[in-house]
């Protein structure tokens, strides 16, 4: 597991002398639009060079936001699982539409993939969408909790991709068919956020379970999902499920388990996901 961590401050933001620190600290960050460092690393907290510039930030007065702002700084992290997402029983599946798009040797390559970047610019408004050679590749597996839409869906164009190569695109993967689960998640263990009216700030959840929900873990750009063990285990066997919660969207998000993902991959099914961690 590794770390990729986004650091960002406005030159104006600093006294002369310390921008041009941090900038020494890290040359590669200054552009003509600001200092942005994007930094790879196994260290959790971004090592020296992160601990010394947020150092700097901290001795002029700035704080942490996600995004540059007056009188703070960027900086998010995202965490890079790798294959230790093997090692998870349960895992949360990404909004995207899946097809046979993004697998080589069995491993998942995302975007390196061409295919999968055309499969990106079918736009749908439900969270998984899965195309006709999907649908029959998992009826095939016999999964625990699976079901599909009735209904074939339409996409809407999302651009990059010229009309005749989206065409094509839409004529090979139809029909497309939304991803659904007859089981449903016990409530999360997490302390969940909810976002904020038209505009305002987040605040902690009160219960109100009939608007989206997400987990605030700074600096990570995602919290990871928990459920208790006991929970789980009383759902017996499972391999498809949706959360209770409208988890970061207007609708439940999608969690399958470790023989779904091997399958999938096995089968050339690119998947975005993230380990679901379950507590004693």
């Amino acid at each position: 597991m590794w770390y990729r961590h986004h650091l960002a401050v406005d030159e104006n933001s600093l006294p002369k002398e310390a921008y041009e620190e941090i900038c020494a600290l890290a040359p590669e960050a200054r552009k003509h639009y600001g200092f942005h460092l994007q930094l790879d690393t196994d260290a959790v907290d971004g090592g020296e060079v992160v601990r010394r510039i947020t150092g700097i930030f901290a001795q002029h007065g700035l704080r942490r936001r996600r995004s540059v702002g007056k009188g703070a700084y960027g900086h998010t992290v995202d965490r890079a699982y790798g294959d230790d997402l093997f090692n998870f029983d349960l895992l949360m599946l990404n909004w995207r539409f899946m097809t046979r798009t993004g697998v080589k040797d069995g491993r998942f390559v995302g975007t390196a993939d061409e295919a999968l970047r055309l499969a990106d610019t079918l736009g749908f408004s439900e969270r998984v969408v899965v195309s006709r050679d999907v649908r029959e590749l998992l009826e095939q597996g016999k999964f625990a909790g699976l079901e599909f839409g009735e209904s074939p869906l339409h996409p809407e164009p999302r651009g990059g991709v010229s009309t005749d190569a989206w065409l094509a695109a839409v004529t090979k993967w139809q029909p497309f068919r939304e991803l659904k689960s007859s089981v449903v998640l016990p409530k999360m263990a997490n302390r969940l956020m909810q976002y904020g009216w038209r505009g305002d700030p987040p605040r902690p959840f009160e219960g109100d379970y009939s608007r989206p929900v997400f987990i605030d873990d700074p600096p990570f750009s995602r919290g990871e999902v928990h459920y208790r063990r006991s929970e789980i285990a009383a759902l017996g066997s499972v391999d498809v499920a949706r959360t209770f919660e409208k988890y970061m969207e207007p609708q439940p998000a999608f969690v399958i388990s470790q023989r779904v993902y091997r399958y999938c991959l096995a089968n050339g099914i690119g998947l975005w996901v993230d380990p679901v961690r379950i507590d004693p």
